[in-house]
């Protein structure tokens, strides 16, 4: 990896661990338009992964249908080459057990994260989004990893099935040896989608 992009890819990390402003008050979640508001916050702040096609985007719509019926769906956008990477292997997409939810159900406000313990035996802990997603890149970065965290498509279709919450998964760079891919695109871009979470 050149070192401008090492160097912006650390600048970004740094600016995360910086970041204190992150306050979304979304009110009452218990309807479903609170719901999908919820969901529509995170449109092009994680990238997106298709199982269906192996491949990440980085610009997606949802389409959110008046009609309470259907289901949300998610308008793939990446036609152009700086818009999706291609030929990522399923094992590069690893379920992390982490999950982003709306405070409110947990009497709190803003976004809060569902971080399950190292230890399976030890119950999970439900801690603000900033201060999660703080501790979950410098446990990362401890072990020599990035947290890269992204949404998995197929599991959107589950969205309205339950209290709304979003799965988080994280890209293992080191099984990304044998694709063809930049890891340093790869990385830049999810950084800097994770930013505009603050914006």
């Amino acid at each position: 990896m050149s070192q401008s992009v090492e160097a912006i890819v650390n600048a970004g990390w740094q600016d995360l661990l910086e970041q204190d402003d992150l306050d979304w008050d979304l009110g009452s979640i218990d309807d479903r338009a609170a719901a999908l508001h919820f969901l529509a916050r995170f449109e092009g702040c994680f990238c997106l992964y298709s199982r269906a096609d192996q491949r990440l985007y980085t610009k997606y719509r949802f389409v959110i249908p008046e009609n309470d019926e259907q289901p949300v769906m998610v308008l793939l956008t990446g036609d152009s080459s700086g818009d999706s990477i291609r030929n990522l292997p399923l094992d590069v997409v690893v379920d992390t057990g982490i999950s982003v939810f709306p405070g409110e159900c947990v009497g709190a406000s803003g976004l809060y994260l569902k971080i399950p313990a190292r230890n399976r035996l030890v119950g999970s802990r439900e801690v603000p989004f900033q201060v999660g997603l703080k501790k979950l890149v410098n446990r990362y970065l401890t072990l020599g990893n990035d947290f890269l965290p992204v949404l998995v498509r197929e599991e959107l279709d589950d969205f309205e099935q339950g209290m709304p919450a979003l799965t988080l998964h994280t890209l293992d760079v080191s099984q990304l040896s044998e694709v063809s891919v930049d890891v340093a695109q790869i990385r830049e871009v999810i950084v800097n989608n994770l930013v505009r979470l603050y914006q």
